[in-house]
């Protein structure tokens, strides 16, 4: 085994092959072993070196008998041709589609005459007609685009126009792009400005959904819910209220059913009399907090009920907060829209109430006993917030 550490490891041709030195000596060192351990672990050792100058060969052959990789030709300098003209091609079908072009509202009442009849009244065509700028209007297709492909088409709902079926029933995007028609012409009212960051716009509420450009003589062109027929003048309905705070409640109502049914109780604001609408409180084009025409709720109410409101010396927590913590604002079965009666309303933050104040324990239990019967703001009037008593005596 020495001899391996000294014999160089370079091969050498032996009859055009590949043979280590080593593997010579593992076969001569085989041979003249005395032991027969020593003989068989030279075996293998013989064997092993076999087997991997077998690969070894094998792997040198491949690459000497490979076949050279051809060198990569530059390629052949093409003569100039002259030029052949190719045939044009033949256009498309979007290619040969016209753009719709504009027919004129004269076209459009020739079939839709009745639909003249109502649009008259309304303030759309009051507009046009006294508007400086009524040349640049294209009358029918200023919001419904150009009729051309409508009229080719021999007509049809929908068909080459823009119109859809059920405007109270818009979703995604049929409600943003007929909303976008009206901003069109109604960008620059403020009121508008955010339109679609508010919360009808989020709810997929689109503005015909609400007011009618055809056949309402409103001057909001409101959808008056008993006028279900497209051509009925509302003159012809003798049921129809006359009160203009009265019509945007009942179009508001149509949606908001749970309201209508609070506005009927025996405590309410006088919705349904007429003497104040929905829009009296609501912005409904707003993106504020439940749409209301304030920054706070004490803020709104207080433009009706200022004798409420503070500042006061000594105020009462709930009512500096929001009204909404004691009053249930669009209706209730208690007095005064209060959400709960009295006493249990005060004695949900003030437990058990005068106990422990007095040295006679019959008149406190008396006055608890009696507490159960009677109203605390019989005695504590100035509930909202007074300037004289810190328990709102007076």
């Amino acid at each position: 085994m020495a001899v391996l550490l000294v014999l160089p490891y370079h091969p050498r041709r032996c009859q055009g092959k590949v043979v280590p030195e080593f593997v010579l000596v593992l076969l001569f060192m085989s041979l003249i072993a005395r032991t027969h351990t020593m003989r068989i672990i030279l075996t293998r050792l013989l064997l092993v070196a076999a087997g991997l100058l077998v690969a070894l060969s094998v792997a040198v052959s491949g690459l000497l008998h490979a076949d050279p990789v051809p060198a990569a030709t530059p390629p052949a300098e093409s003569s100039p041709s002259p030029a052949v003209a190719s045939p044009a091609a033949s256009p498309s079908p979007a290619a040969e589609k016209a753009e719709p072009t504009y027919v004129g509202s004269e076209t459009c009442l020739s079939c839709h005459d009745k639909m003249q009849k109502s649009f008259d009244k309304t303030p759309h065509r009051k507009i046009m007609q006294t508007s400086k700028d009524h040349e640049a209007w294209k009358g029918c297709e200023s919001c419904h685009g150009p009729g051309s492909e409508h009229v080719n088409a021999g007509g049809g709902r929908g068909v080459g126009i823009k119109m859809w079926k059920e405007p109270m029933r818009l979703t995604g995007k049929d409600a943003r792009e007929a909303s976008d028609i009206c901003l069109k012409c109604h960008k620059d009212d403020n009121r508008l400005a955010t339109w679609h960051a508010s919360t009808h716009s989020a709810s997929t509420v689109a503005c015909i959904a609400c007011h009618d450009p055809h056949r309402s003589d409103h001057p909001r062109l409101l959808r008056l819910p008993w006028q279900p027929d497209p051509i009925a003048a509302r003159e012809t309905v003798p049921s129809a209220p006359k009160d203009f705070e009265m019509e945007p409640t009942q179009l508001c109502l149509q949606c908001h059913k749970s309201y209508k049914a609070q506005a009927m109780m025996p405590s309410h604001h006088p919705l349904l009399e007429g003497k104040m609408a929905c829009t009296s409180c609501h912005d409904v084009h707003s993106l504020s907090n439940n749409n209301i025409r304030a920054i706070s709720v004490n803020e709104l109410c207080a433009k009706c009920h200022r004798e409420k409101t503070g500042p006061n010396a000594f105020e009462h927590a709930p009512a500096t907060d929001s009204c909404a913590t004691c009053h249930r604002v669009h209706g209730a079965v208690n007095d005064n829209l209060l959400s709960v009666p009295l006493p249990t309303l005060c004695i949900k933050c003030h437990r058990a109430p005068h106990m422990g104040w007095s040295v006679n324990a019959s008149v406190n239990n008396r006055l608890g006993r009696n507490l159960s019967y009677s109203r605390c703001s019989t005695c504590h009037t100035q509930i909202h917030g007074s300037d004289q008593s810190i328990y709102f005596l007076y």
